[in-house]
């Protein structure tokens, strides 16, 4: 197989993966509702859920500090060849055995502190979101009025007032206003001078 083939290949099976990832693992839908471990791993693992750089400074802290303490223990005992003489490197190795372990703890330290505040600011961020999202469901109202039901009373509807829509009160307003009569009954504009609604038989008030 040739390069050109082979990055060919690697380009066409990584796009294919990266499909596969928007639809089936990184959806925010889909967290914590992943049951298979490698997924569940894969999805946490690009939304960065956990920080492996702690892991990894406290394995170069452990492997420095122990290389530093083990070298400087041998080079106690070594000795250097010089042109006038040999010459020991006691101090030498002194210096490494307890300086290298004191210096690799404060650079971890002050790594470590640095990965503190920036675990702090997140999670203070996090809950500052949770914060938001809760006092906006508190301000959404428990149920939407609609236009037509505004101003309507909410208890029982009396007898005398079932059937009756919210036009002929409107009309009666305009009557008393001066505009034709209308029949209280059915909401039938009637001529001025009619006695009886023409549709239903009602009296007219006067």
């Amino acid at each position: 197989m040739s390069v050109n083939t082979a990055g060919t290949l690697g380009l066409v099976a990584s796009i294919v993966l990266i499909i596969l990832l928007y639809v089936k693992v990184l959806p925010r839908k889909m967290d914590g509702k992943i049951e298979n471990k490698f997924l569940n791993w894969l999805h946490n693992y690009f939304y960065f859920k956990r920080f492996y750089i702690e892991d990894i400074l406290r394995f170069v802290f452990i492997v420095t500090s122990v290389l530093s303490f083990c070298t400087g223990f041998f080079m106690l005992f070594s000795v250097t060849e010089w042109w006038t003489g040999t010459r020991s490197n006691f101090a030498m190795g002194l210096a490494i055995m307890v300086g290298g372990p004191i210096l690799m703890r404060l650079l971890f330290e002050m790594q470590m502190m640095a990965i503190t505040a920036i675990r702090n600011i997140i999670e203070i961020n996090s809950k500052m979101d949770r914060l938001a999202a809760g006092e906006k469901k508190a301000e959404k109202p428990m149920g939407s009025v609609k236009p037509e039901e505004a101003g309507k009373p909410m208890g029982p509807v009396k007898p005398e007032e079932a059937g009756k829509t919210s036009e002929p009160t409107m009309v009666r307003h305009s009557v008393e206003s001066g505009a034709k009569r209308v029949c209280r009954n059915c909401g039938k504009v009637v001529g001025s001078k009619a006695k009886f609604c023409p549709d239903c038989g009602e009296k007219i008030e006067l």
